[in-house]
């Protein structure tokens, strides 16, 4: 197992070189905190070290509401492809009533339509 080893001065220097003040604390009171342009101090949220969290977030948002648009449309459009299944229905029930042969003369239509709805 690797041991690992910190070399704090280093890690002290490289800190100012970043623009980074690093002072000593108490056990109880750590934690990495940014001065603001007014002086006072803030503790160092995820957005301040990935700036690019929000930008992830917003985009996971807008995916989950284009999906739940994308559901609605099937859902639509199911119902839209009822609502023709049922008008040709009764296309063909009054053709039957007023044309009793049609079906003879479109047999070859009438096939195309049944592969086509499969």
């Amino acid at each position: 197992m690797i041991d690992p080893k910190f070399d704090r001065d280093r890690i002290i220097r490289d800190a100012k070189e970043l623009g980074i003040e690093v002072r000593e604390v108490a056990p109880e009171e750590g934690g990495v905190f940014i001065r603001e342009e007014d002086g006072s101090e803030r503790e160092v949220t995820t957005l301040d070290l990935f700036p690019e969290a929000q930008e992830i977030a917003d985009l996971r948002c807008t995916i989950a509401e284009l999906i739940a648009e994308n559901e609605r449309l099937k859902e639509g459009r199911m119902h839209l492809t009822e609502v023709i299944a049922r008008l040709l229905i009764q296309n063909f029930e009054l053709m039957d009533e007023c044309i009793p042969d049609w079906r003879y003369c479109c047999t070859d239509l009438l096939n195309e339509l049944e592969e086509a709805l499969r």
